[in-house]
């Protein structure tokens, strides 16, 4: 997965990008090592990306705006902000298998 994965480069939505669309929904810069074993970025790509309440009703599931694709969820008030100079206190937990990567130009897999 991309847990541990840290190349410059844009992530893409997987739903749509199988439909032939890219939507980019996060970037290298946004991501920071969370140690919760999922992605973790500390915002989205604005636009592409909104939040609704989850069946659970006390966590957000984040979805691709163009597809209503899932992509994970969001978790405030960590404090992880502290330890990773972030400007937000969000953590974006999002599934491996809802992005694609596309490196930045001038880089290589």
């Amino acid at each position: 997965g991309f847990e541990d994965f840290y190349q410059p480069g844009v992530y893409f939505c997987s739903c749509c990008f199988a439909a032939g669309a890219e939507t980019p929904v996060y970037t290298s810069a946004m991501k920071f090592e969370s140690n919760h074993g999922w992605p973790s970025f500390w915002t989205n790509v604005r636009g592409n990306v909104y939040e609704q309440r989850d069946m659970h009703r006390w966590r957000s599931e984040l979805l691709c705006t163009r597809c209503n694709g899932h992509l994970g969820h969001v978790f405030r008030g960590e404090g992880l902000f502290i330890s990773h100079c972030h400007p937000t206190d969000e953590r974006h937990c999002v599934n491996s298998t809802c992005l694609v990567f596309a490196p930045a130009e001038g880089q290589e897999l």
